[in-house]
């Protein structure tokens, strides 16, 4: 009998100790947000996809300055998408490249571009990328934002 009631009040006790902690568990994906990128206009299934995401408008688009940073092989985005869970609530703003060869550059030729490249909210281009604002979305506590960039 005292066995059973030990055991009761240690159940009791732990489960206590969980209800406690279980906030605490919880707080990461209350204040987090998936972001799936659908990426469209596509010449070929050949090479990466280059994905940068960026949090301040003074480094974006540098690629010393990206936030976080991902490669994909083109032909998996093409048939999935691309989903980045858990992102911390803010603004962001996201730059692609369609690495044809696989070098893992951004070719070009004097300043034009050989491959093709794409800004979330798919701002209009002249002569250099877009300023942070007009790229720039925000993404909220629990959210699934779905963002289409059109490659150029």
């Amino acid at each position: 009998m005292i066995s059973q009631t030990f055991n009761l009040v240690q159940y009791f006790s732990n489960f206590l100790f969980f209800l406690a902690f279980l906030p605490i568990l919880n707080f990461k994906n209350v204040q987090s947000g998936d972001l799936i990128l659908k990426i469209k206009n596509f010449d070929n299934q050949s090479g990466l996809i280059h994905i940068a995401i960026y949090n301040e408008q003074e480094k974006f688009p540098k690629k010393e300055g990206k936030f976080l940073g991902f490669k994909e092989k083109t032909s998996k985005i093409i048939k999935n998408n691309y989903e980045i869970n858990n992102l911390k609530e803010g603004i962001y703003a996201v730059a692609i490249f369609h690495d044809e060869n696989s070098n893992d550059k951004f070719d070009s030729f004097f300043g034009i571009p050989n491959e093709k490249y794409g800004f979330s909210n798919n701002p209009s281009i002249f002569l250099s990328a877009p300023k942070f604002e007009q790229s720039s979305f925000d993404l909220r506590q629990n959210e699934k934002k779905i963002i289409e960039i059109e490659l150029k």
